[in-house]
């Protein structure tokens, strides 16, 4: 008998050794706090198995003491873990500390009992079959140990009572299989005490206990709350849902979907017609179809309804289907107002750039044969347009484009808003030849907006034509804006066509920004002056020009270069540059005693805007300590042709300070009597070009000796530009010129070629 329980025993523990490790493997977030109670659960079971083998009584009073300490720590263990599995956190902490105390002094008790023998005697007894078997008489110590354990067994029992107290009845199975497994143990152990027999089988109860609360913790999954829970899910939801059985008869619909199908629990049988009518398809439980779509209704307020239709199975038959549907309205107007926003502009309501060329493309690759035409549509000085009237008056502009676009006439044309004040259009050639006017129309429609405050709207068209081996669509768009560029100074073009000289137009432009500074640093910027000669022929002066001596692309005239940096706000590096090496230069002409030599040098109408154009002057004189006479200053008409109120004073300083200040170009159309009565100047510098474009020659020669003559009334020297000739120059010689400056004195040189073969 005792090796059957001895077999018994082990088994046990073996049961409670998996419990052990199924709860370390398992990531259940109460597993880390069954992992103590199930490891110290196999002490006592190990206890007893060394108590049936054994027939030594020391040997099991050892053992004895192991299996009531080890009892004592799995009780009071055990009522912890429930506090943790009930989520009562409400055990006092002195509570916890007096318990711990106690489980620690009943255990040392226990443990002692060998040596002091004060809580029981351990003495041999034979069984039924005979068999000497070492069992336990309890003293007063044995008695306080079994109140420790009773009080901590009540513990226990209150932690779970009090939870299936508050708790709903589909949570109890769990905390009864609980309260049943320690009821259970508690009275096998109670029976064992009463009835004295000869082995404590009441271990085995700790063991199946052991198992049964890892199972329900920690193994299975709680079937019964899921099934009440997902039944409760589908009642209390907001979604409509119905179920059908094999049959496809309506077994279920929740309150949402009896509503919206405006049926009761008397008329479910309704559900398959209403809801085939809905979807528009057939119930057919045998086809195990399944499907999620969004349709539209005619059941107001809910315009869209997202419908899912799923088969459900058990052991792979068909056990029916259902129906879950919700009121998908609000998120498709949001899906909707999300897709315009992201595909049309938010101020003119068009397609935006992204869209418009997503459907350029579409539409340009759809028709290989056809030739388009792609256009930039851009209004003319739209910032000024805004800064006179309002960005809100500007907004109204935009928009009028964009309603305007959509004409009768151009029924094929694809438009849209690239940015800003920029609107992109693509249509055949062919529509746009027919229709030109109507896109000029469109302008002059816009224009009526600001017709009443005097301001004319002008829209400049810039057009790209596809070809055989084309480029992407963005730039087709990049190219129509470059035609754009070309005519934005323009006074009369408003349409102009792409060609590839534009491209290389923009490519040059780039290049001579991007080397500028660098070309500035490193002195490729080389002086040539150009002598000017008096009456006699002798060379008294010079013009200073700039020449890019480029260490890749050679001598690049200034035509090529000035322009460019005119446009980008970099000729006042330039100028003051070319400033700095003419003092340089004087300053070597001083040493040589050439005192009464002077170089003219130019001032460009950018120049007031970007740098302190007395101030600099002035600073380099003193640099290079030069007389202000010999650095002589050209300007044009266009450079005091506004802000005149600033730059008259600034000139006024320079001469009073002894610069001598000429106007460049008199005669060219950049000059003109009126500017010469408001400015005091020097000297005028007679273009030649006069005389050439003149149809009548001796009504222009006329006209040359009455200014020379003014001139001379006034006080001013002339210089005349531009005599290549031998009979130009006695010309000027009779009427009275002064200076003279052009090929048949001499063209613009190198320095060291000056000062070699032309400096007197």
């Amino acid at each position: 008998m005792k090796s059957t329980y001895t077999i018994i025993f082990t088994c046990m523990a073996l049961i409670q050794a998996i419990c052990v490790y199924i709860t370390k493997k398992s990531k259940r977030k109460i597993a880390p706090d069954w992992i103590l109670p199930t490891s110290i659960s196999l002490i006592p079971t190990l206890a007893n198995v060394a108590i049936t083998l054994s027939q030594s009584t020391q040997v099991c009073n050892w053992a004895y003491a192991v299996f009531y300490a080890s009892l004592t720590w799995l009780l009071l263990i055990m009522a912890y873990f429930f506090a943790k599995f009930t989520a009562y956190e409400k055990i006092p902490k002195q509570i916890k500390i007096v318990l711990t105390a106690l489980a620690a002094i009943d255990s040392l008790s226990m443990l002692l009992n060998p040596i002091l023998g004060h809580a029981y005697q351990c003495y041999g007894s034979l069984n039924q079959y005979q068999e000497v078997c070492i069992v336990t008489r309890g003293l007063l110590g044995f008695k306080i140990h079994l109140i420790l354990s009773y009080l901590l067994s009540i513990l226990s029992f209150a932690i779970l009572i009090r939870k299936i107290c508050i708790s709903p009845s589909v949570y109890w199975r769990k905390y009864l299989t609980a309260i049943g497994s320690l009821f259970a143990v508690i009275l096998w152990d109670a029976l064992f005490v009463l009835k004295k027999t000869v082995i404590d089988t009441s271990i085995i109860g700790y063991a199946i206990a052991c198992a049964m609360i890892t199972y329900f913790a920690i193994i299975s999954k709680p079937h019964i709350l899921i099934n009440s829970l997902l039944g409760k899910v589908a009642a209390y939801t907001s979604n409509m849902i119905v179920f059908f059985d094999i049959d496809g008869i309506c077994v279920y619909a929740n309150e949402p979907a009896k509503k919206f199908l405006g049926i009761d629990d008397g008329s479910l049988d309704k559900c398959k017609e209403l809801l085939e009518e809905i979807t528009g398809q057939k119930i057919e439980v045998e086809k195990n179809e399944n499907y999620t779509k969004t349709i539209a209704t005619n059941k107001n307020p809910v315009a869209h309804l997202q419908v899912e239709y799923r088969t459900i199975f058990h052991n792979k038959k068909t056990e029916g289907v259902f129906f879950q549907m919700q009121d998908a309205t609000e998120s498709v107007n949001r899906y909707r107002k999300e897709k315009y926003l992201a595909t049309h502009d938010p101020l003119t309501g068009i397609y935006n750039r992204e869209t418009l060329f997503k459907n350029a493309e579409e539409k340009i690759h759809a028709a290989p044969e056809t030739s388009f035409y792609v256009l930039a549509i851009d209004v003319k000085n739209f910032t000024l347009l805004n800064d006179m009237f309002g960005r809100e008056t500007g907004d109204t502009v935009l928009k009028k484009m964009a309603f305007l676009f959509p004409s009768k006439k151009l029924p094929n044309v694809l438009y849209g808003r690239l940015e800003g004040d920029k609107f992109g259009m693509v249509l055949s050639k062919e529509d746009f030849e027919s229709n030109v006017a109507e896109l000029r129309h469109i302008g002059w429609q816009i224009g009526t907006l600001l017709r009443k405050r005097h301001y004319s709207v002008t829209l400049l068209i810039g057009i790209y034509r596809t070809g055989e081996n084309d480029i992407s669509i963005p730039t087709m768009f990049d190219r129509a804006l470059i035609a754009i560029d070309s005519i934005k100074n323009s006074g009369d073009a408003k349409i102009a066509y792409y060609d590839e000289e534009m491209r290389q137009e923009m490519v040059w432009e780039q290049q001579i920004v991007t080397e500028f500074s660098n070309a500035i640093a490193s002195r490729q910027f080389e002086i040539y002056l150009q002598p000017q000669a008096d009456r006699e022929g002798r060379i008294v002066g010079a013009e200073a020009l700039a020449r890019w001596n480029h260490p890749q692309k050679g001598l690049i005239p200034p035509i090529h270069f000035i322009p460019v940096l005119e446009k980008n706000g970099l000729i006042s590096k330039l100028d003051f540059y070319v400033w700095e090496q003419t003092c340089i230069i004087l300053q070597k002409l001083k040493r040589m005693d050439k005192n009464d030599f002077y170089i003219s040098v130019n001032i460009s109408p950018k120049d007031f805007y970007y740098t302190d154009v007395a101030q600099s002057l002035i600073d380099l004189v003193a640099k290079y300590e030069i007389d202000c006479k010999n650095l002589r200053l050209e300007i044009t008409e266009s450079v005091i042709s506004t802000d005149l109120e600033m730059k008259l004073p600034l000139l006024d300083r320079l001469q009073v300070l002894g610069f001598i200040v000429e106007m460049d170009d008199f005669g060219s159309g950049n000059s003109s009597l009126n500017m010469l009565k408001d400015i005091r100047v020097d000297v005028l510098k007679l273009d030649m070009g006069f005389l050439y474009r003149a149809k009548d020659l001796e009504r222009s020669r006329i006209i040359i000796k009455q200014i020379i003559l003014m001139a001379r009334e006034l006080g001013i020297q002339v210089v005349t530009e531009g005599v290549e000739t031998q009979a130009q120059a006695d010309f000027l010689r009779s009427v009275g010129c002064d200076v003279f400056q052009g090929y048949y004195f001499g063209k613009p040189v190198p320095l060291e070629k000056f000062f070699s073969q032309m400096l007197p």
